[in-house]
C-alpha cells in the first residue's frame, strides 16, 4: 500500500541530547510569499525537497496525540 504522507519523529535532524539541542536548532520562519525559500532552515529546504521529489506530505517533528 502506497501513502501520501511520511512523518519523521521528533528532533529526527540532530543528536538526542539536551546539550546539543542549541547548538543544532533552526529558526522556521513564517511563509512569505516572496520571500519564504530564502528564509527556510537547512531541514525545512530538505523536506520541502524531498516530499516534492517523492509527491507527498512529510511532516518533520512529533506529533502529539
Amino acid at each position: 500500500m502506497l501513502t501520501d504522507s511520511a512523518f519523521f519523529k521528533e528532533i529526527f535532524n540532530s543528536p538526542y541530547a539536551v546539550t546539543a539541542f542549541r547548538k543544532y536548532s533552526e529558526s522556521i520562519p513564517n511563509h512569505l510569499p516572496s520571500k519564504a525559500e530564502s528564509l527556510e532552515s537547512e531541514s525545512t529546504q530538505a523536506l520541502s525537497r524531498m516530499a516534492k521529489e517523492n509527491g507527498i506530505w512529510l511532516i518533520g517533528g512529533e506529533l502529539l496525540g
